[in-house]
């Protein structure tokens, strides 16, 4: 949690302020700069903290079953670490890392495309 508040805080603090002069000036309500003018600069960090997140909660996760469940990938890790079968050990962890992948590039990676459509895209 530290780690997910500090950088939604450091979000807060580049916050560009000469935009939300800007607002003011043009007479946005105040729910039109929060929408417009902050949301959108604190997305990339709650995106970011997201990620951080969802990847420190599946190790949490997969660590506490390894030490005191009887089911799931921990579990299987720690069951087939125990028999010393690597094979399966290792098949244990990509299936652990291609769900990761799958929840990165079918989820958030749309999501953050969509969040940030407003944005200029990079051409390569």
């Amino acid at each position: 949690m530290p780690a997910v508040a500090i950088n939604m805080w450091q979000g807060v603090k580049a916050i560009d302020l000469s935009l939300i002069r800007m607002g003011r000036a043009f007479h946005f309500s105040r729910s039109s700069i929060l929408r417009k003018l902050v949301v959108p600069q604190v997305i990339p960090f709650l995106l970011a903290a997201l990620r951080y997140a969802l990847g420190l909660a599946w190790k949490i996760a997969t660590v506490v079953e390894l030490i005191g469940l009887s089911s799931g990938v921990g579990y299987q890790l720690g069951y087939w670490f125990g028999l010393f079968n690597m094979t399966q050990v290792l098949a244990w962890t990509l299936m652990f890392t291609i769900v990761l992948l799958l929840i990165e590039f079918v989820i958030l990676k749309p999501t953050e495309h969509w969040l940030t459509r407003w944005r200029p895209s990079m051409q390569n």
